[in-house]
């Protein structure tokens, strides 16, 4: 009678299956192909700014994006693999042991509500009746005293020095963060959507990672990118 197939023997105390051992080995390898592709990165950027030396006709740049890409491609199979272990199940493996208590700490961390003093009381930022706009639905007829109301707005100089003094402030406050619930290999999906949809701002607190996107655009791809890697997100903070 042959040996059993190790990847389903039992481990012992002090050891680990060959599932979580064959992930691991599999995430070290995607933190090197990581590593590689942010210098290739760097050095192509560089290039690519050079006034005086163009890259059309370099061969040196053509090998640096040939092997940009076969690095990126390999990344993407090795995530293809560990994606398709399956979950270890042996209540002995020190692998899942491991991840079981750094994700029990996670959800261990408690809020403590701020104290009452410290809380800053809310003011009232529009001195002016005529800067209070009530949003509603944007389909909706408008009656001639909600459009004069908006023409009053909009014509309005003080509005539009303040809208031209702060763009950006004002385009980011509208769109809201994507939570990500947090999982051991959050730096490979935060990797995945630098790569696929740009540089974001991402804050991490209580179990979720805050994702801040720069624009509309930005903040659906990022979306249709968690959604086809299958990863779990929230648009709004789960009670």
């Amino acid at each position: 009678m042959g040996d059993p197939d190790p990847r389903t023997r039992p481990a012992v105390p002090g050891s680990s299956c060959e599932y979580c051992i064959e992930k691991v080995r599999l995430e070290s390898e995607m933190v090197k192909s990581r590593v590689k592709l942010e210098g290739l990165l760097k050095l192509i950027k560089t290039m690519e700014q050079d006034y005086y030396h163009p890259v059309d006709d370099s061969e040196e740049y053509k090998t640096y994006c040939a092997e940009y890409k076969a690095i990126e491609t390999e990344q993407e199979k090795l995530r293809g693999k560990r994606n398709f272990i399956p979950i270890c199940v042996e209540l002995n493996c020190e692998i899942r042991k491991i991840d079981s208590d750094v994700e029990d700490k996670m959800h261990d961390i408690e809020y403590n509500s701020p104290n009452r003093r410290k809380i800053a009381k809310a003011r009232n930022l529009f001195n002016s009746p005529a800067k209070l706009i009530e949003i509603s639905n944007k389909y909706e007829v408008l009656n001639s005293e909600e459009i004069n109301e908006t023409i009053e707005v909009n014509d309005n100089p003080d509005n539009s020095k303040q809208a031209a003094e702060e763009p950006g402030k004002v385009e980011k406050s509208k769109i809201p963060p994507i939570m990500l619930k947090y999982v051991k290999n959050y730096v490979d999906i935060l990797d995945v959507i630098r790569t696929t949809c740009g540089p974001t701002e991402n804050k991490f607190g209580n179990g979720y990672i805050k994702i801040f996107t720069i624009s509309i655009e930005q903040y659906q791809k990022v979306q249709s990118t968690l959604k086809v890697q299958g990863f779990d997100y929230y648009l709004v903070r789960p009670i």
